[in-house]
């Protein structure tokens, strides 16, 4: 699923279904929040994102904020609010998969994260509904999905490339 949420003037969309979102409404379609999570306004990286990505930053002293327009008002998220969206409808998409309430989450997230984008992607969960038990590399996540189904009868050497 996108890491990304579309707000428009009757409610917001997460998701798969933003992606034609970005086209139609690109101040209001936020994506690559996990790139954004615990930097600051006066970060190199959110300095080069504010010139090629559409949506607008806001310089607030507590966080980076991302501005939005959302029924009829404008709005200000932080990343983790964002990603906390996202996460709930992969709860709530999980929930009607299974047909029954999910409590319980682990969290994949870059390599790269530091100790303080880890805390606030927890942060993020919690925001979301969820008891985070644990952070695990996106990497490790993946090489685990590939081994599900698999017979392990046999040594093999598998590439997980990022």
């Amino acid at each position: 699923m996108p890491s990304s949420v579309a707000f428009k003037d009757h409610g917001r969309l997460i998701g798969e279904i933003t992606v034609n979102q970005g086209d139609m409404h690109p101040s209001n379609t936020i994506f690559s929040v996990n790139h954004l999570i615990w930097h600051r306004f006066d970060d190199v990286t959110v300095q080069s994102d504010i010139k090629r990505w559409p949506f607008k930053f806001i310089n607030s002293k507590k966080a980076l904020k991302i501005e939005a327009q959302y029924c009829g008002a404008t709005k200000y998220h932080t990343a983790e609010k964002i990603s906390s969206m996202v996460l709930s409808m992969m709860k709530e998409t999980a929930e009607a998969y299974l047909d029954k309430k999910v409590t319980d989450a682990v969290i994949a997230v870059p390599a790269y994260f530091n100790g303080n984008q880890r805390r606030a992607t927890v942060e993020a969960g919690k925001l979301a509904g969820s008891n985070v038990l644990r952070l695990i590399n996106e990497l490790t996540a993946a090489a685990i999905v590939y081994s599900m189904g698999k017979r392990l009868d046999k040594r093999r050497n598998v590439l997980i490339f990022d």
